[in-house]
């Protein structure tokens, strides 16, 4: 979606992503990737890849490091986007202990 800042009048590229499934993770990165070539304004790309970029952002169940942190830093890095981390919200996962409730 291409939205134009009111003030400054300058158009961005919105883009909102949510990931379900682990098995389509790499197809919705390398489709961003491509997109990323021929976007020429700002871009701005929020949502929910059921991903964390650092363990800060998970709170309670398993540490399981399974490498998919790696890819995900490595995609944020390959696209250029940076993550503008929200000031205030907690951990965007958490699971594992009784009683807890997911943010």
């Amino acid at each position: 979606m291409e939205a134009i800042h009111h003030t400054l009048n300058k158009s961005m590229f919105l883009s909102f992503i949510y990931v379900d499934f682990i098995h389509v993770r790499v197809k919705i990165w390398n489709v961003l990737l491509r997109h990323n070539l021929t976007i020429k304004i700002s871009w701005i790309v929020n949502g929910n890849f059921n991903m964390i970029s650092s363990w800060n952002e998970k709170q309670g169940g398993n540490f399981h490091d399974d490498g998919s942190m790696v890819d995900f830093n490595n995609y944020i890095t390959q696209s250029g986007l940076y993550d503008i981390s929200l000031i205030g919200v907690g951990p965007t996962i958490n699971k594992g202990s009784k009683g807890s409730t997911r943010n």
